[in-house]
């Protein structure tokens, strides 16, 4: 008896180990992977960073004719706030799937980001303005109030309103992207309502800056944030969806490129295929979010290129920093008499030693604090 009676306690042991075992296996399979750095958003980042400098020292350097030279000017010009959306929303993704968003740090973020706006701002007009005197003053007073976006300096203040965006919203938008096609459903509305709300009549003042943030105005300059709400919903959704056990980024990388470029593909050929930028058109969204699923796709086949893809990684997980750098280095050509070069070298040299440095300075920088979401 004692023998059975023990046996028997053996194999409930047994069976309960068991079963908390399996429990514990359900238990992780079913909680989202908690991973916010992903190297395939760090290198289409990386790629961003690569074509925004390349543009800002060619517009700033450059005045030849070379027709590549002039491609790599346009082709930055037309996809970096794209790209920077996509992945900036990817992130804020990842949170709202992990319920990771603190508005603690959301605020800290937001005045960082405030105050590096407002120097950088600051530094870029009075280099373009030749020196200080007093309508470089009032054109500051016009920075702070936001009613003057110095040029290279436009988009932050579209970011911070998507984070502000993000933060009241979270909730609302944790619910919709647990529900795809709502969520389709909402980014479509949005798109759609956007034109709609520029073409009213908002009267006269202070009111057409805010109009501008929202919706853009007048051909204004400026990254409005309702036009701009599909790049940044389907950044949203990849990372919400990317916490998954399920999600195959190759496979949705895929699936979105063939949409995507069948969409585009259809306005090309229909001759609906003129780029408007302020505010963006459907066929300037879809340009930049063609190269957006292209390159997600096909990062599994470049990361086992040697070193290329790894220094491209490392240049998307300090977006600031290259951001703040180079325009620091870039902008004193202004108080040159804006020097320029007629040959390419010189300016593809410029290129290569702003990326050296600003490399260099994040490098020596211990443990570099990064504005990334």
């Amino acid at each position: 008896m004692i023998i059975l009676g023990c046996g028997q306690i053996a194999k409930l042991r047994q069976s309960a180990r068991y079963k908390n075992i399996r429990y514990n296996e359900l238990v992780k399979q079913s909680k989202p992977i908690k991973r916010f750095r992903q190297p395939a958003l760090d290198f289409l980042r990386g790629c961003a960073i690569f074509f925004m400098i390349c543009t800002h020292v060619i517009v700033l350097h450059y005045q030849g004719t070379n027709p590549i030279i002039h491609f790599f000017s346009w082709w930055g010009g037309t996809v970096c706030f794209t790209i920077f959306l996509f992945v900036f929303s990817a992130v804020y993704g990842m949170k709202i799937a992990q319920q990771k968003v603190n508005l603690r740090k959301e605020i800290k973020r937001l005045l960082l980001m405030l105050v590096g706006y407002y120097l950088i701002a600051a530094w870029v007009h009075i280099f373009k303005a030749g020196n200080i005197h007093p309508e470089t003053i009032q054109r500051i007073n016009q920075i702070i109030r936001f009613e003057l976006q110095p040029e290279y300096t436009e988009f932050i203040v579209a970011f911070m309103l998507y984070i502000i965006v993000t933060v009241i919203f979270y909730r609302l938008w944790q619910w919709f992207l647990s529900r795809p096609y709502l969520w389709a459903l909402l980014i479509a509305s949005v798109f759609i309502w956007s034109p709609i709300i520029e073409s009213w009549n908002w009267g006269e003042g202070y009111i057409n800056v805010i109009k501008s943030y929202l919706v853009g105005f007048n051909g204004l300059h400026s990254f409005p944030i309702l036009p701009y709400f599909m790049v940044y919903g389907l950044g949203l959704w990849w990372g919400f969806n990317s916490q998954k056990q399920s999600f195959n980024s190759l496979y949705w990388g895929g699936i979105s490129f063939i949409i995507t470029a069948t969409l585009w593909l259809g306005y090309r050929l229909s001759g609906h295929d003129e780029m408007l930028r302020w505010p963006p058109n459907v066929y300037f969204l879809l340009h930049g979010l063609l190269y957006i699923y292209g390159t997600l796709s096909l990062y599994h086949i470049a990361q086992y290129i040697p070193a290329i893809p790894k220094l491209i990684v490392f240049v998307g997980k300090h977006p600031f920093e290259y951001f703040l750098y180079h325009l620091i280095i870039l902008m004193p050509f202004f108080s040159f008499g804006e020097i320029h070069a007629i040959n390419g070298s010189a300016t593809m040299l410029t290129f290569a030693l702003t990326m050296a440095v600003c490399s260099y300075l994040i490098i020596i920088k211990p443990n570099p604090a990064s504005l990334d979401a």
